[in-house]
């Protein structure tokens, strides 16, 4: 009998030391966030201001009291072009007129007190800051009061990996804030990433539920993980202009929790339309997932070489005249950052037209003067036969966001049917 008494303390114990356990520390508190919410909202703050400096003073302060080590990070801020969202290369050119500062702003960083350098990293980030006429409750007060109550319940458990926290300023200012913060990661940081989760504009009524957004029509590692774990809880879409984006530039895997359909509110009267419990809810979800997540699936995923097959009835793609669809399959990209889409197309006479699509930010062919022009909307293409791939045609395209290659062991007048009925349907879908 003592021997079964002394076996199931042992147990006991172990659970304990595992980190996560079912106790109510687990959870977040509606009354906490609220209250970060209301301290932090107690002024607009737009970067450089004195809102933005007394909200990053309470952020930082109440980081420190859960125990957490905090840098402040100021940046100057220069004045950003619409045209660096289409490369990534010029994304992260910070003063790209070479002109005069337009203010300093400041990013909060925290780690927990039992972080291993010799561990991966996940980042827990939201911003902090307004534009000069809001007071902002629900962009982002609420993303950023939901990190501090995540970051006070997760404090001191053991887990697998590290956390770390970033509360960005100027994110409404061309997303700068991440953007200055993802630029000075050294390479060594930024493969110590295993996934950002970012939450901008959750907690408001009436604006539908919470989704899961990507930057690219297409999954990265963490969405992925997120699809298995929550199921059917969360839509999964993608395109939202949040601290994801400036990540995800920088190769790294990065999910951003909003409302389904968010709205820009002004004035004072922006707690009316707060919902705290999908706050608590979301945050929550969140917790679980960093509870359970697993390292070695992590790492399989990443490795698998061959992809995954999807549900063509799942998709959405283009059907060219005399052509059929017959496999479509995702191939995780470096790191797991993002993924590329695999088309496998055939004829009538079962030849092989395989189509290999990414994201354009990452292959500017703008500046290729050798490609073909389609249009007058930057669509391109170019031929190129390689022996080495045993007389392939190859043709690279950009056709919208998307860039690709197609390859066929076919004739070129074969290989340029393809492309031009899968070009006339891209641009029936386009514009009509």
């Amino acid at each position: 009998m003592n021997k079964l008494k002394f076996i199931i303390l042992l147990t006991i114990i172990f659970i304990l030391s595992c980190g996560f356990t079912t106790n109510n520390n687990l959870y977040t508190n509606e009354n906490f966030i609220l209250e970060n919410i209301k301290e932090i909202t107690s002024n607009t703050r737009e970067f450089g201001s004195t809102g933005e400096l007394k909200a990053c003073e309470y952020l930082n302060n109440k980081l420190k009291e859960y125990n957490y080590n905090t840098y402040i990070q100021k940046f100057p801020v220069y004045k950003q072009e619409i045209f660096q969202l289409n490369s990534n290369t010029d994304y992260f050119n910070l003063n790209p007129l070479d002109c005069k500062q337009l203010g300093v702003a400041k990013n909060i960083i925290a780690t927990q007190p039992n972080f291993d350098k010799n561990k991966k990293t996940i980042y827990l980030v939201a911003h902090y800051d307004t534009t000069a006429d809001t007071i902002g409750v629900i962009d982002n007060a609420t993303g950023a009061a939901a990190i501090l109550d995540i970051a006070r319940v997760i404090n001191n458990y053991k887990l697998p990996y590290n956390i770390k926290i970033v509360l960005f300023s100027a994110e409404e200012y061309a997303i700068y804030g991440s953007k200055y913060f993802v630029s000075n990661l050294t390479e060594k940081e930024k493969d110590n990433i295993l996934g950002v989760i970012n939450i901008d504009m959750i907690g408001e009524k009436n604006a539908g539920n919470i989704t899961i957004r990507t930057s690219y029509p297409y999954n990265n590692i963490i969405s992925i993980l997120m699809k298995d774990k929550f199921k059917n809880k969360f839509e999964f879409i993608s395109g939202v202009n949040s601290d994801q984006l400036s990540f995800y530039m920088g190769k790294i895997p990065a999910v951003t929790f909003t409302n389904k359909e968010p709205k820009k509110f002004n004035g004072n009267d922006q707690f009316d339309f707060l919902d705290v419990d999908q706050i608590k809810d979301t945050s929550d979800s969140i917790i679980e997932f960093l509870s359970t997540f697993n390292l070695k699936k992590y790492h399989r995923l990443l490795d698998k070489d061959n992809g995954f097959n999807l549900n063509i009835q799942d998709c959405i793609f283009y059907r060219p005249k005399g052509f059929k669809l017959v496999s479509i399959r995702e191939l995780l990209l470096e790191n797991g950052f993002g993924s590329e889409i695999i088309y496998d197309y055939r004829n009538n006479e079962d030849k092989k037209f395989i189509l290999r699509e990414k994201d354009r930010k990452f292959f500017n062919v703008d500046r290729c003067d050798d490609f073909i022009k389609l249009d007058n909307y930057n669509n391109f293409y170019k031929i190129t036969n390689k022996k080495s791939l045993n007389d392939e045609t190859e043709i690279i395209y950009r056709l919208g966001q998307h860039y690709g290659v197609l390859r066929t062991n076919t004739t070129l007048d074969e290989s340029m049917k393809f492309f031009k009925e899968y070009y006339n349907e891209y641009r029936k879908n386009t514009f009509g």
